[in-house]
């Protein structure tokens, strides 16, 4: 699914003027390749893994994931853990925040976003995105 099968001109425009966002263009075929940081935090019965990566806006695929703690790398990947329950992510602009769910592939190691919940992300996103800051007193 493009960008532009799920009306990701409104995100585009919303993501792209947002000033200090940490969102990136890459890319210049197609369409625009979005790629915003992340931090995803696997739950675990006793606690959480927490680590930042990089969201691909077009696939769902989610790259470049490093743990925010050295030691937890040491104890694998958190989703193969016995105690584990599941894993979200977080998408920040500012004070504000949006929460979403996140698929984990054991066999491969790897993080994505489903395709409705990606959908649902960039409208989310897009509202986080185009507000104004609060006004401070």
């Amino acid at each position: 699914m493009t960008m532009g099968q799920c009306g990701g001109s409104s995100v585009r425009r919303a993501l792209s003027g947002a000033a200090g966002s940490g969102f990136e263009r890459h890319g210049y075929d197609s369409g625009m390749d979005l790629k915003l940081p992340i931090t995803i935090v696997d739950e675990l019965s006793e606690g959480e893994v927490r680590s930042e990566g990089e969201l691909d806006l077009a696939s769902g695929d989610i790259r470049h994931v490093r743990y925010l703690d050295p030691h937890d790398a040491d104890q694998g990947f958190p989703a193969a853990q016995k105690d584990y329950e599941f894993t979200v992510g977080i998408l920040r602009s500012g004070a504000r925040e949006v929460e979403f769910r996140i698929e984990v592939d054991t066999l491969n190691n790897r993080y994505s976003v489903t395709p409705s919940e990606l959908l649902e992300l960039k409208g989310r996103a897009a509202k986080l995105f185009s507000q104004r800051p609060p006004k401070l007193h």
